[in-house]
């Protein structure tokens, strides 16, 4: 057994402040989805506005149930290390988080997981049809642009450009979309083991691009060196692989999701002294970037704390 070493953690008040943070992202969204001006709605007659408002229903209804929040939350503490205005960092945590979400609403369909419950309710096209549900995610990636172009465009103009670029990669083809063709060919091919280097490939494609982009954006946003970037950098990835090894160890029951899994790959006590090697090389990776780095450390230890 690894000894995990790291800051003093209370579980409980750390979820206290998650809690708090993540309700900036809730009240941000809330407001964005209700109460922005969208000209179709206004331009639109009777039928065509209960047609945009029918799927205005749909996107909130994915987007604003206070989902985990994790990437937008840890964007946040990274950002709060670094001394970036929690109003440079909202925008950024929104869009964030609107692409997460628009990738749970397309999973969730038919023709990928075809799930029917997600965070404890019915999933969206159960409750508004299959239809409604691919717009409302589509919805949710394009204005998580929108949202991000507005606002840097005028506060933060140097950092617009890279944040769209690497925001566009982790979501696209090299990174979630890339990743989410690899976990769908190995569903249908689960004769082909994982190893641990495509294993990894895999999760930190699908999983980890979204946790890294929310490190490194930030680091753009705070306009800081390449060397510190990169140190960045290497967090992120590193912390989206933790995420994926935790979730692991959550879902270790689901007997059919072995083949892509590191309990699979590892057993549970191999997955969890992996968790606490990754850890410890987090606690490192940290201080690299930050002199303020004691929230950020408590993360890394609630990421493996998480019950859910």
């Amino acid at each position: 057994m690894v000894t995990q070493i790291g800051p003093s953690f209370n579980a409980h008040e750390f979820a206290l402040e998650f809690k708090k943070r993540a309700g900036f992202v809730d009240y941000y969204l809330d407001s964005y989805l209700t109460h922005k001006n969208f000209p179709v709605f206004q331009e639109s007659g009777c039928v065509g506005k209960l047609g945009i408002q029918n799927l205005l229903d749909s996107i909130r209804y994915s987007a604003c149930d206070s989902g985990k929040r994790f990437r937008p939350v840890l964007a946040m503490i990274v950002g709060e290390s670094l001394n970036v205005p929690m109003e440079d960092l909202l925008p950024f945590c929104a869009s964030l988080e609107m692409i997460h979400c628009y990738s749970l609403i397309h999973d969730d369909l038919p023709c990928m997981d075809n799930d029917d419950f997600r965070r404890g309710k019915a999933t969206n096209h159960k409750v508004y049809g299959e239809d409604v549900a691919l717009l409302a995610g589509d919805s949710l990636l394009t204005e998580a642009f929108v949202n991000l172009s507005e606002y840097y465009s005028i506060k933060r103009p140097r950092s617009l450009g890279p944040l769209v670029s690497e925001l566009g990669r982790a979501a696209g083809l090299g990174g979630m979309i890339g990743g989410q063709a690899m976990d769908m060919y190995s569903n249908k091919n689960k004769q082909e083991l994982f190893d641990e280097k495509s294993l990894k490939t895999m999760h930190y494609h699908k999983t980890g691009k979204l946790i890294e982009i929310a490190v490194v954006g930030v680091g753009l946003i705070a306009e800081v060196d390449s060397l510190h970037l990169e140190g960045m950098r290497n967090f992120g990835r590193g912390l989206g692989v933790a995420f994926q090894v935790a979730d692991d160890l959550l879902d270790q029951d689901q007997n059919q999701e072995q083949h892509k899994s590191f309990v699979g790959l590892l057993g549970v006590d191999g997955a969890k002294n992996y968790l606490t090697n990754l850890n410890n090389e987090l606690f490192k990776e940290a201080d690299t970037f930050s002199t303020h780095s004691e929230l950020l450390k408590k993360l890394i230890l609630f990421n493996s704390d998480r019950q859910s």
